[in-house]
This record gives structure tokens, sequence and C-alpha cells, in this order.
């Protein structure tokens, strides 16, 4: 599981209109998460600090979320001293890189991203 703050680094457009990729980067700066969402579910800017939660299962207190997305994990991909999460929320691709000395998720894993 991972539950902790990120910082928005970057917000990119994509090849579709309504939807852009969200570059954020973990307060302590060992976390690196790349997700794709929908323009209008999302009000906030660079630089803005959002809760991220990302597990297997629903958080306790989902109903709290801004956002709440769906979906699996369909590659994980070990290099050097970190580790790299791939997965897919309903068609939107989401990538975590974390530390290689945690092992959070496998190939085929549920995959629940929260965001309050």
């Amino acid at each position: 599981m991972v539950q902790t703050i990120f910082r928005v680094q970057r917000i990119e457009p994509t090849e579709l209109d309504d939807i852009v990729r969200i570059r954020l980067a973990s307060q302590d700066g060992k976390m690196e998460l790349s997700v794709e969402v929908l323009k209008h579910l999302f009000t906030f800017e660079e630089n803005t600090e959002l809760d991220i939660y990302i597990d297997k299962i629903p958080p306790k207190k989902a109903d709290d979320a801004n956002v709440l997305m769906q979906g699996a994990i369909f590659k994980v991909q070990k290099k050097q001293d970190v580790v790299q999460v791939f997965g897919s929320l309903g068609g939107l691709q989401l990538r975590l890189i974390h530390p290689k000395d945690k092992k959070f998720f496998q190939a085929m894993d549920p995959l629940i991203l929260a965001i309050f």
C-alpha cells in the first residue's frame, strides 16, 4: 500500500483533448507517480499537494475521496534500485516508481487509486 502526500510536478496534455497526464513526486522524493485522468475531474495546479492512496483494496474512508478509480496492475519491472509498477484504470494509465526495498504490487493485482 502507498498512502502519502505527493506534489504535482507537471500537468501535460495527451493525444486526447479531455485527458491529461499528471506527474507527481512524493514529499520525501523516493516515489514518482504518473497518472492519466479526465481533465474535468481536477481543479488543482502544479505544486498542489495531494493525499494519494494506492492499494489492492479501497481505503476505509473511500466516501471521502475526491477521486476513486479502480483497475489492475499489468506489469511490474525491477530496474537497478527502483521498481516500476504499470497499471490501467479503466484504460487510463498509471505508473508508480518506488524504492526496490518495498514490495507493493505484482502483475495482475487489483489496483485502487484514491485522491483526497
